[in-house]
């Protein structure tokens, strides 16, 4: 899902965490600093809020990425695999698109015997 552009500085360290027992129950939180404090931005993964900084002082564990101001996307991501794997839950009042390129299988995990069950 499409998620506004976080306004300050953020590492690579990303998380979501439950929050209640919907779908739509989750926050998104990115590690980075404001004002000279570390910390990270969060928000509810409704694409719709807006991100919100909590200082805890702990030391960032990632590098800072370089996150200037606009959609800088056309630049950074891979283009369209023109898969859709978009799904709109009709107990929410937003839809969940995802749209990513199918998984390549690496060739070793397809070599290993798959474990039999019984």
């Amino acid at each position: 899902m499409r998620q506004p552009k976080i306004p300050g500085e953020i590492t690579s360290a990303v998380s979501i965490h439950q929050t209640g027992g919907d779908s739509s129950d989750r926050e998104l939180r990115v590690e980075g600093r404001s004002g000279g404090r570390t910390g990270y931005w969060h928000k509810p993964v409704d694409p719709d809020a807006s991100s919100s900084f909590k200082a805890t002082g702990a030391g960032l564990t990632a590098d800072l990425l370089d996150n200037r101001p606009g959609d800088d996307s056309d630049e950074t991501l891979a283009a369209p695999s023109g898969i859709d794997y978009g799904y709109a839950d009709p107990a929410q009042r937003w839809p969940l698109p995802f749209k990513l390129s199918p998984a390549q299988p690496d060739s070793e995990s397809s070599r290993r015997p798959r474990p039999s069950v019984t």
